[in-house]
């Protein structure tokens, strides 16, 4: 990881829903963001929860962080090609990164692969976006945001 020795790294998922406090892929999420917080560089992971479609999509837009969204039809890595994306690519620019996880209906419209020219700048403030998928399997949004912070834990 080419993080400056004592640079701590921020990752925020941005997905729809609200957050259970109480149900298993809350605790797992919690797990792995104590686990990242510790490690080094650290990691400060969280996790912002939009109550729609269009909201979610609003503050994607605006964000100035770079973002990868989860799209079943993205670019599929290995979990090497993920940590080099992130570690050496994404993170060192800012030190922040953002990721977008579809509801339970998938991503919103306008933030799909097949809308969204990947690698450019689209949203207002020049967010640059990657779109990229856990695999051809289909996961429920709250085991996908589990998925990835284990990713970015490895």
């Amino acid at each position: 990881m080419s993080a400056r020795p004592g640079q701590v790294l921020r990752v925020v998922i941005h997905t729809l829903g609200r957050p259970r406090e109480a149900g298993w892929e809350s605790l797992a999420a919690s797990e792995y963001s104590r686990r990242l917080e510790r490690g080094a560089p650290a990691v400060l992971a969280r996790t912002t929860f939009h109550p729609s479609s269009e909201l979610l999509a609003r503050t994607v837009f605006g964000l100035s962080a770079p973002v990868v969204v989860l799209d079943q039809i993205g670019e599929q890595l290995t979990s090497e090609e993920f940590a080099s994306l992130l570690f050496e690519q994404l993170l060192p620019v800012t030190g922040k990164m953002a990721f977008v996880i579809g509801g339970a209906e998938g991503l919103p419209a306008e933030l799909r692969l097949s809308s969204v020219r990947p690698h450019t700048n689209n949203g207002a403030s020049g967010t640059s976006f990657r779109h990229i998928s856990l695999g051809k399997m289909t996961f429920p949004h709250r085991v996908a945001r589990v998925i990835l912070l284990e990713q970015v834990f490895r």
